[in-house]
């Protein structure tokens, strides 16, 4: 990990081990999102002496956190399976330390909840749909236990919005 990279979010998780019942509350979190479609998401947690002690006996943990934007947006952090990969401990001095603990999340999820601006507004969203490689139809191969192999067309992606407006994409 590049020591210079920003997280993307910093937030005080609360904090469940699973050979527990005891919540771990307010240990300081930061997220790392993965830029690319090959990097997974890293959580480092940074806790406090008391709450690296609770920790110190587990290797797998969940986590739960709310950060509320200056616009009144709350991004939900979610993992109900983190495994714990690295800790390191420094000590500098009596009472005076500080604690890494890096953990690979294996079902992050950061949702977002929008505030709205008045009570009688109505969500609005924009979106962008086209025919790419992930939404075209798609050529199939079956195979069965007997040998024989099948090909055939998949039907084409259709998206029906609310409204009832249909948009079918056909594939090349």
């Amino acid at each position: 990990m590049n020591s210079s990279e920003k997280e993307d979010y910093r937030v005080l998780a609360g904090i469940s081990l699973h050979e527990t019942s005891d919540p771990i509350n307010d240990v300081i979190c930061k997220v790392y999102v993965p830029k690319r479609t090959n990097e997974q998401p890293r959580v480092i947690l940074l806790p406090n002496d008391e709450q690296d002690e609770k920790l110190r006996t587990s290797h797998l943990l969940s986590i739960r956190a709310e950060l509320k934007q200056p616009n009144g947006d709350i991004n939900c952090i979610t993992s109900n399976e983190m495994l714990i990969t690295k800790r390191k401990n420094r000590r500098w001095g009596p009472r005076l330390s500080d604690h890494i603990v890096r953990c690979e999340a294996w079902d992050l999820q950061i949702d977002t909840r929008f505030h709205a601006l008045h009570v009688d507004s109505k969500p609005e969203g924009h979106f962008w749909i086209s025919r790419n490689q992930l939404l075209s139809n798609v050529w199939e191969r079956s195979f069965s236990y007997t040998g024989e192999v099948n090909v055939g067309k998949l039907d084409p992606v259709e998206v029906t919005l609310a409204s009832g407006l249909k948009n079918r994409l056909h594939g090349t």
